[in-house]
């Protein structure tokens, strides 16, 4: 009825949005109203990957040793160098836990729980190989623990390094010694902070 010929194609535009927004309000309400809860199958994942099978002849499994990793991107809190630690242990921890089937896969609460760890293990070298993982894994902790001192102290001995250097080079230069010394220091983050 409005004699603007250009409200015509406006209103087209918003009639078209409406639609298109109800359209994928109601796609979005559909998996509300039947509900799917997945869970892992971990005895068809043990025989799809850890058994031979002519797709698997080896019965090795070709799955990474973790699916996600969430970083939190805080370096207080999780220092980069730690990622490096977890990989170290992870080097010994995986081939102990396929070796003798160990689960669960945590050592936090693998080594948490008070139960006789020798009851139904046939391998003879069980009680030596636990000794030693669980020895590691006290001192990866310690390690782990110790990030952040040992973090703050290899920034210090770093930045007393360069400022040595830059010492050296004004005393052997010819410049004004009365400019002030400017030392690039490093930190963790680009603001400064640790």
């Amino acid at each position: 009825m409005n004699p603007n010929p250009d409200a015509m194609l406006l209103w087209a535009m918003l009639v078209t949005c409406e639609l298109w927004f109800g359209f994928s309000w109601i796609l979005d309400q559909i998996p509300k109203l039947c509900p799917i809860n997945c869970s892992t199958d971990l005895v068809a994942l043990r025989d799809k990957f850890d058994m031979p099978s002519p797709s698997n002849p080896t019965g090795r499994s070709d799955l990474p040793g973790f699916d996600v990793f969430v970083s939190m991107a805080d370096p207080e809190k999780e220092p980069p160098l730690a990622m490096a630690e977890a990989a170290s242990f992870a080097d010994l921890w995986v081939p102990f836990c396929r070796k003798h089937n160990i689960e669960p896969r945590n050592p936090e609460s693998y080594f948490a729980v008070k139960v006789d760890h020798t009851k139904n293990k046939s391998r003879s070298d069980f009680v030596k190989d636990r000794r030693k993982i669980k020895r590691e894994y006290d001192e990866f902790k310690v390690r782990i623990n110790g990030l952040p001192d040992s973090i703050r102290r290899r920034s210090d001995a770093f930045n007393a390094r360069e400022e040595m250097k830059m010492l050296k080079h004004m005393r052997e230069s010819t410049t004004d010694p009365a400019k002030p010394l400017k030392v690039i220091e490093a930190t963790w983050m680009a603001d400064g902070t640790h």
